[in-house]
């Protein structure tokens, strides 16, 4: 099955690529860290105007592996507001920076963040995890059309401005890269991290960086 991540670029090297993904089945959102949209709710025959928060949906659901910590915000340094136990059930609402955004309780729509190492997380779920903590370092825009992961690899596509690259340069972005992929993929629990293979628009394998941390420029 192949899982595509398609991207828009901006302008020149150096830039950072904004990933939409689209999963087979339920798809990871990418979490825009905002307050949540209201809800203008009117009530007939009544000249006020009740807003209330829009409860946010859910995409999948997924057990708590150890004792773990739900926080306000994605970050360690973040209050707790609750504990919850091995195997306790949350569902997941939007991942970012390696934290997912749960629903604690489907009746109180309460939320919260969780490290997702905490959780027993699908190969899908740690893949849009990892990749969404390494984008913001790849450093590297106006070549690439589209990522997707399949048969265990994550595979680039190339626009043709890969061709005017020097050597020097090629290697450059795709050690830049794979470094950042490599990190991330170790921290959502890949051992090894998945290769990555950079393919022409024939399908063309152009580069590779391995999962010992290779450079490999072919054309």
């Amino acid at each position: 099955m192949k899982t595509a991540f398609w991207m828009r670029s901006a302008a020149g090297i150096g830039g950072t690529f904004l990933f939409v993904w689209l999963f087979a089945g339920c798809a990871a959102k990418v979490a825009d860290v905002r307050e949540e949209p209201e809800t203008t709710v009117y009530a007939p025959g009544a000249d006020t105007v009740v807003t209330t928060p829009a409860r946010p949906d859910v995409y999948a659901t997924r057990t708590v592996r150890t004792r773990a910590n739900v926080r306000t915000q994605p970050s360690t340094s973040a209050d707790v507001v609750r504990v919850l136990d091995p195997g306790a059930s949350v569902g997941l609402i939007a991942v970012h920076n390696g934290w997912f955004n749960v629903m604690v309780d489907s009746a109180s729509g309460s939320t919260g963040w969780m490290w997702g190492p905490l959780l027993a997380l699908t190969r899908e779920d740690r893949f849009g995890a990892a990749l969404d903590m390494a984008k913001p370092n790849f450093g590297a825009d106006t070549l690439f059309s589209a990522v997707f992961y399949e048969d265990n690899i994550l595979k680039v596509s190339l626009d043709l401005a890969w061709r005017d690259l020097t050597t020097a340069q090629k290697q450059e972005v795709v050690s830049q890269i794979g470094t950042a992929w490599r990190a991330a993929a170790q921290q959502m629990g890949f051992r090894p991290a998945p290769e990555i293979r950079f393919l022409s628009n024939m399908n063309y394998e152009m580069a590779r960086y391995t999962s010992k941390g290779q450079v490999v420029v072919k054309h």
